[in-house]
């Protein structure tokens, strides 16, 4: 029952620091706006609305963190010592990926999404006026997808310790997964292969890496 209380005390500590975040991490991620863009509201909740979604998300990174930690700790003990490096490696990796992701991600929003978007609309003579709710939305999808993205050496790795995939399967997939991904980068980016290049090759190369470091465990 203590520990119960002391989990409730911890997650009560994360969520105020969490929403006590939020607003820096706003003009975070609006200090890059082109000059001639204004961000606007069609509601009078919006600005209370952006914050909150920026608070639940950083309250939802800081109690998945919390949340593996309590995991691990639960069921270590039953782990073989194998099962507990694997474990552990995860918990280390995976958060580091995820931030090299995120920052990859808001650079490519900032310095070739924005400006694309914004040069398009100026050729076409639209008054940019643009939703704070829709644009706080648009980049964190795509800063959090790219995060996820770079768990791709995780992810084969895992796969491979548990006996779901095969090292010569992977082998024989390159070309599907640079195709795999020049498709996914014309998903998130706009439409010119330069774009696409600089969001899938460094995925590629993420997956040549973990491609080498297999070959040195196998």
């Amino acid at each position: 029952m203590n520990k119960l209380y002391g989990y409730g005390i911890i997650t009560a500590i994360i969520l105020v620091v969490s929403f006590f975040l939020s607003y820096p991490l706003y003009l975070f991620l609006i200090q890059n706006i082109p000059k001639n863009v204004s961000l606007v509201t069609s509601s009078p909740i919006s600005g209370l609305n952006v914050l909150l979604v920026l608070g639940v998300g950083i309250f939802s990174v800081f109690v998945f963190l919390f949340g593996l930690i309590l995991l691990y700790n639960y069921v270590k003990n039953a782990l073989f010592k194998k099962e507990k490096d694997m474990i552990k490696k995860i918990c280390l990796t995976a958060p580091i990926l995820f931030i090299i992701g995120f920052l990859f991600g808001y650079w490519n929003f900032v310095n070739i999404f924005l400006p694309f978007m914004n040069e398009t609309n100026t050729f076409l003579g639209l008054e940019q006026l643009w939703n704070i709710n829709e644009y706080i939305l648009l980049l964190v999808t795509f800063t959090i997808g790219m995060g996820i993205c770079f768990q791709l050496p995780l992810v084969l790795r895992t796969l491979i310790n548990v006996g779901l995939l095969q090292v010569k399967k992977l082998k024989s997939m390159r070309g599907i997964v640079f195709i795999g991904l020049l498709v996914f980068g014309s998903i998130i980016t706009p439409p010119d292969a330069l774009s696409q290049l600089i969001v899938a090759i460094p995925l590629y190369v993420l997956f040549e890496l973990s491609m080498i470091g297999i070959k040195q465990k196998y």
